[in-house]
Order: C-alpha cells, then sequence, then structure tokens
C-alpha cells in the first residue's frame, strides 16, 4: 500500500497522511493496516521490507529439503462454529 500511497495525488493524500494513527496499534483489521500502510515512513517500510525479505528466504531455505507444503484449506469465518 505504501506504493498506491506514494502515486497518490497531493490532494487526495494529503488528508490521509495529516490523519493521525486513528487505528489502535493492536488492530489488524484489513482498514487499518491499508492506513498505515499508505502513510508509513520510509524508515517503517524499510523495517517491514527486512521482515518480508526475511521470510522469503526462509522459504526458499525449505524448499531446498522439501517439493511441497500440505496445509488444510481455509475455512471462512462464517462457516465456523
Amino acid at each position: 500500500m505504501s506504493l498506491i500511497g506514494a502515486d497518490t495525488m497531493p490532494d487526495a493524500y494529503k488528508p490521509i497522511a495529516s490523519r493521525p494513527r486513528e487505528p489502535a496499534a493492536d488492530d489488524r483489521s484489513p482498514s487499518a493496516t491499508r492506513l498505515r500502510s499508505m502513510v508509513m515512513s520510509h524508515r517503517e517500510w524499510i523495517l517491514t521490507h527486512r521482515i518480508r525479505a526475511g521470510v522469503a528466504i526462509s522459504w526458499r531455505e525449505f524448499f531446498r529439503e522439501c517439493d511441497v507444503v500440505l496445509c488444510p484449506g481455509a475455512t471462512p469465518r462464517s462457516a465456523r462454529s
């Protein structure tokens, strides 16, 4: 989302960037994540990118030994009891 934030026209971006970080830090909802991602600083982006790169390295190492990962399909929240 930081790429979208970077490409947003200034008149549309300014109200988003000037809003206080409304979502609580523990709010992991899609809308809160999108808002934080659109206005993240370069420093925050670099730190997030390092995590993303570490995950990619871990998967590459995993697939040196394994050919496939089997896992159960996701169950929609509405179907959970």
